[in-house]
């Protein structure tokens, strides 16, 4: 534990895993892959860039390093995905989902 009351956790098998004083958590992973828990989220980020958020009411998101953006409901269905059936990307306005 830290003066300002974050905490530190470093596992045998290299885990680390920070909270801070808010309550959100940091695991990085031995694999290179680091999770984040916060409030509302968890997103974890592989070592290739890909993104995998899944929120509080359980619906997903997946950002690859490519752009591509696919988005599921709680349900775990596709609602929304930047490829289409054709392998064609097709852009978002500004960054945003458009459903």
């Amino acid at each position: 534990m830290y003066i300002d009351g974050s905490e530190e956790y470093i596992y045998a098998d290299q885990t680390i895993i920070r909270t801070d004083t808010k309550g959100e958590k940091t695991m990085i992973l031995p694999n290179g892959e680091k999770e984040y828990h916060r409030n509302g989220y968890k997103k974890r980020v592989y070592p290739d860039g890909t993104e995998k958020i899944v929120y509080a009411d359980g619906s997903q998101e997946t950002r690859y390093k490519n752009g591509r953006i696919r988005v599921k409901d709680k349900q775990g269905n596709l609602i929304h995905d930047t490829v289409n059936s054709n392998g064609v990307r097709v852009p978002c306005k500004n960054g945003l989902l458009q459903y």
